[in-house]
């Protein structure tokens, strides 16, 4: 088509204007006539349109190949069934495709032309524009410093303008970053729910490969309650390959990465900063309900009035596995932990667990103080852990391992407990660390942590990938996970 109209527009300026727009409306009709032309790229409406080829992405937005009927006699273009609104193809409708692609019977295919690219940085303004832009799935093409976006479009004031900031309105998309930077973000709404990146995430969202870096020189990230640098409140969400780095505040649900999150998965993914708030407030996020967090660590600074910790400051059911936080927490009131203030279940039936997990930092409050819980409660478990924090201060119920457990059938199992912390709380009533055992944190080397539970080891999997996801490297004197390059 680019040939054809560099070919018209020379006829048009060589003086042969008539002949050039009968040979332009002669096209146009053949175009439409034909189903778009052929449909060299994308049509929707599925099995109603014919196209030559078809250009893919996943669930994920990784492009996936080029299917063609030329080059793939399987390939039968006609059988592809759309999405309700069409914007995506279901993979188990078209044999075809699952026979060429190999694909699982719930993948989604995005054609290319349904998929929002980003280049500049305005073009991000697009996405909080209508209800259905909320809902397309977005690709970065190349980083984002969003310093004259916010001063010149947004608000020189107030900052960045949370993409979907309220409870009733939310971003149901996919944002595949491709591993660029959103940088020099700011929020200065002291007076406002859902702030964010993103205010408020629902229904299915994948959000990877994406690193955001806030601008700390004018305050970094300023909100009400539900507030957080990735996103403010986050349901029924896969986060992948997410990094924050920069300072979060706010008063309730305040997390590096999102302020509350439920039903939800995160994977292999960091907070760096200050994170600061009154109740509920964690490195990675302020209240975790149902939702798994692996591989994953937080080496924020978080502080608070109550429930804090250094990855989340109020579990609900759901697990920490995997993981590690290096910041201290420090709670005025009380319950603050190193991995988690206050570990609960939702509803009865359910559990909660931390598992190979380790902190490094200090942790401080009047009361409930724990090196890796501050507060636990029925149907909850804390094992194959490792407490290795530089200090653990406070005036009761304070320990190690877990500070105080509401009942006594707390899971406490195979939990490595440094003997050179600090500790200057009274411990006498809790039992340090049940079924574990006490040793300096020298020798936490590579043989202890991956020799199997119940021989001297915590039994982490060593290794370069999700499930061996430890690694030592030079210089530093605790394990990292497999995806990082260097030292937290």
């Amino acid at each position: 088509m680019g040939s054809f109209s560099l070919s018209l527009s020379r006829q048009i300026r060589g003086g042969r204007p008539r002949l050039a727009i009968a040979i332009l409306c002669l096209a146009l009709l053949a175009f439409f006539l034909s189903g778009c032309g052929g449909c060299d790229n994308d049509c929707r409406g599925g099995s109603t349109k014919t196209f030559h080829s078809i250009s893919f992405y996943d669930d994920y937005l990784d492009f996936i190949t080029t299917l063609s009927a030329e080059e793939n006699p399987a390939f039968d273009p006609t059988t592809l069934k759309t999405s309700p609104t069409g914007d995506w193809y279901e993979a188990n409708k078209s044999a075809s495709i699952n026979a060429d692609l190999n694909l699982s019977a719930d993948v989604r295919l995005y054609p290319y032309a349904n998929v929002v690219e980003i280049f500049r940085e305005e073009q991000l303004l697009d996405i909080n524009q209508t209800s259905a832009s909320l809902g397309y799935p977005y690709i970065l093409f190349s980083d984002m410093n969003l310093t004259n976006l916010i001063d010149i479009y947004v608000s020189s004031s107030e900052g960045w303008y949370p993409i979907a900031d309220n409870a009733f309105v939310y971003f149901e998309g996919i944002f595949n970053g491709q591993g660029h930077k959103i940088t020099n973000l700011w929020i200065k709404r002291p007076n406002t729910d859902y702030v964010g990146f993103f205010g408020h995430v629902e229904q299915g969202v994948t959000i990877r490969n994406l690193t955001i870096e806030l601008d700390d020189s004018k305050g970094g990230i300023v909100g009400k309650e539900y507030t957080g640098g990735v996103a403010g409140y986050i349901y029924d969400t896969t986060l992948r390959n997410v990094h924050l780095i920069g300072d979060v505040n706010g008063s309730d649900y305040v997390g590096g990465i999102a302020g509350y999150n439920e039903a939800s998965y995160i994977y292999n993914s960091s907070s760096k900063g200050d994170v600061n708030g009154s109740e509920n407030v964690g490195g990675i996020f302020g209240t975790s309900v149902r939702t798994s967090i692996i591989n994953s660590y937080s080496a924020s600074d978080v502080n608070g009035s109550d429930y804090v910790g250094g990855i989340a400051g109020y579990v609900m059911s759901g697990s920490i596995e995997n993981s590690y936080s290096i910041g201290n927490a420090g709670a005025e009131t009380a319950t603050a932990g190193g991995i988690v203030g206050m570990l609960s279940i939702e509803t009865p039936g359910e559990h909660a667990v931390i598992s190979k997990c380790y902190a490094t930092g200090s942790v401080k409050a009047p009361d409930k103080v724990g090196g890796l819980v501050g507060d636990a409660d029925s149907n909850t478990s804390v094992i194959n852990g490792a407490a290795l924090n530089y200090a653990i201060d406070g005036v009761t119920d304070t320990n190690r391992t877990v500070g105080h457990k509401e009942v006594s059938d707390v899971n406490l199992t195979n939990n490595f407990v440094s003997d050179a912390i600090t500790d200057y709380g009274d411990s006498s009533d809790q039992g340090d660390n049940e079924f574990g055992w006490s040793k300096d944190a020298a020798t936490l080397n590579y043989a202890g942590a991956a020799a199997a539970n119940g021989s001297g080891g915590l039994g982490w999997s060593f290794g370069n990938g999700e499930s061996a996801p430890w690694k030592w490297i030079g210089g530093y004197n605790y394990p990292v996970l497999y995806w990082q390059t260097g030292a937290p």
